[in-house]
């Protein structure tokens, strides 16, 4: 019924007028000319060419909501961005189009989209059913897992959610919807920290789901209850992220940095790391981005569990699988951050502390073996410096 609604108010674009026009179809497309022979009705300001433009794309949305172009909607948003239907058609392309694959999330983010939907919002603050319409076309983009975090990053996404849900506070189906992405984006680490950083803001995501609870308890109450929960996370929860086969190695370093405080956290990250790092890159670039990740916070952890021996041997055994994924990618080391003295030290005192215990001394030799075979000479002469004063381990030097 919305659709014949919407396509009868497109036919008036060409009835209502007191001229007569023709409207010709031609061979490269829908190219529209018109013969005016009287006055027309419409205000003088606003160009019939204008007019017949927006009725074409609102006609070619009607007809193949999910066959246009990604790119085409996006252009023709910005291009039409005072008319009304033009904007609404282009929004519930963009959201069917979203909810069909996680691909096209991305390419909507990366293609401009997100500005274009908030300036829909932005530019009809007075149609609050165009509003919501396009903050649910917003909301769409996001997902229930760490999918394209990057781009909902980049584009500030959250902080639209977030500012849009204030505005617009006595709106029930903007709250609702809000409520229900905020839920879904703290399964992301990365996210799940943005929002509670947000905490220190002008806009407080907590204050917000409470107001939103508190204004629509029938549609709100529920998830903002959860969604509050999840902004606290206890341990076991932290675990279940890191466990969760959506994590990859920004998520886990970046809970190893915020929750440094808990030995059985570090653990666990460090489990993960160890798999995760055992995976080559086929860029050796991504080799030295991975390295700068894991180090910072796997040598915090090092330093701050010295006598934990499980975290020691995945440690040792993290770095020697990052100095062998750079090895094999390019034929030789160039990890600086790797070579460090503050890196080897760390091994050489874990292989120190914990010299009865043969898990620990395999890793840690494997490690130092590796950069006394492949290093230069002044790593090489470091190395063997560090081990005569502190650790007897003949088959490495030899």
């Amino acid at each position: 019924e919305k659709q014949n609604e919407d396509s009868n108010n497109l036919k008036k674009i060409y009835t209502e007028s007191k001229s007569e026009s023709v409207i010709s179809n031609g061979s490269s497309g829908n190219i529209y000319s018109v013969i005016t022979t009287q006055n027309r009705t419409e205000k003088p300001e606003i160009s019939v060419t204008k007019d017949i433009s927006s009725a074409s794309t609102m006609i070619n949305y009607e007809l193949n909501p999910t066959k246009m172009s990604i790119s085409k909607i996006i252009q023709d948003m910005s291009d039409h961005k005072d008319n009304v239907e033009v904007q609404k058609f282009g929004c519930r392309s963009l959201k069917c189009l979203a909810t069909q694959s996680v691909t096209n999330k991305r390419k909507i983010m990366l293609r401009g989209g997100v500005p274009v939907i908030v300036s829909v919002i932005e530019n009809h603050p007075n149609d609050l059913a165009l509003a919501a319409l396009a903050f649910s076309t917003l909301c769409s983009l996001t997902s229930h897992d760490s999918s394209n975090k990057h781009e909902i990053s980049k584009t500030h996404l959250i902080q639209y959610v977030l500012s849009t849900m204030k505005h617009f506070a006595d709106n029930e189906a903007i709250q609702k919807e809000g409520c229900e992405t905020l839920f879904n984006l703290t399964f992301a680490p990365t996210h799940l920290f943005k929002l509670k950083s947000a905490t220190t803001t002008t806009i407080d995501p907590r204050a917000i789901l409470a107001d939103a609870s508190r204004s629509f308890p029938g549609s709100c109450r529920n998830i903002s209850s959860v969604t509050l929960k999840r902004l606290s996370p206890n341990e076991n929860d932290i675990i279940e992220m890191i466990q969760s086969v959506d994590s990859d190695l920004e998520d886990v370093t970046l809970i190893m940095s915020n929750y440094l405080e808990s030995p059985t956290i570090q653990d666990m990250a460090c489990v993960k790391l160890d798999i995760l790092s055992k995976i080559p890159n086929s860029d050796s670039n991504d080799d030295a981005v991975a390295a700068s990740l894991i180090l910072p916070p796997l040598f915090a952890a090092m330093k701050e569990y010295k006598d934990r021996a499980s975290l020691q041997l995945l440690a040792c055994s993290i770095l020697n699988n990052l100095y062998q994924n750079e090895y094999d990618s390019r034929e030789n080391i160039n990890m600086n951050a790797i070579l460090t003295s503050e890196a080897i030290d760390l091994v050489v005192d874990a292989m120190e502390r914990f010299k009865s215990d043969s898990i620990v001394q395999e890793k840690g030799r494997a490690f130092l073996c590796f950069l006394l075979k492949c290093t230069d000479a002044s790593t090489v002469a470091l190395i063997r410096q560090k081990l005569q004063v502190k650790v007897d381990c003949g088959s490495c030097l030899q």
